[in-house]
């Protein structure tokens, strides 16, 4: 990689402060993520117009991690301001606006293991039951 005047270059990508463009290169961009991660949640925008400005030209992989599976922490007033605060800090830093409803919650399972998994199903090309014929054989 060569940076000259705030341009990066590379063989295949040209990358200036505005502009981004793959010369007749594909490649593959792997996001990993959990769905309950604040700063996931943060850069949604920003991911969302990566995958439209290089549609076609760039695969995208996700891959759900998890942030906290299992949940075990306690759900106290501690962990409350804990994720106030992050969650304050990423609002103001993304721009992305936080749901704070869940703080006022008196009992929570802070277990992102299901939301991971739903994610991944749901992502998943989805088939006609018919078509794999498992509707006929359940």
């Amino acid at each position: 990689m060569k940076c000259e005047d705030d341009v990066c270059t590379t063989a295949a990508v040209t990358t200036d402060a505005n502009h981004m463009k793959v010369n007749n290169a594909t490649g593959k961009l792997i996001y990993f993520g959990d769905p309950m991660c604040s700063w996931c949640w943060g850069i949604t925008n920003h991911l969302g117009k990566l995958r439209e400005e290089f549609k076609g030209r760039l695969d995208f992989e996700m891959v759900m991690g998890g942030l906290r599976p299992g949940g075990g922490e306690l759900w106290n007033e501690e962990m409350k301001t804990m994720l106030r605060q992050h969650w304050e800090h990423v609002e103001e830093a993304s721009g992305q606006p936080f749901n704070y409803a869940l703080l006022d919650w008196d009992e929570f399972e802070y277990d992102t293991e299901p939301p991971a998994r739903a994610v991944r199903v749901i992502s998943r090309p989805l088939k006609s039951p018919f078509e794999s014929g498992s509707l006929i054989k359940d």
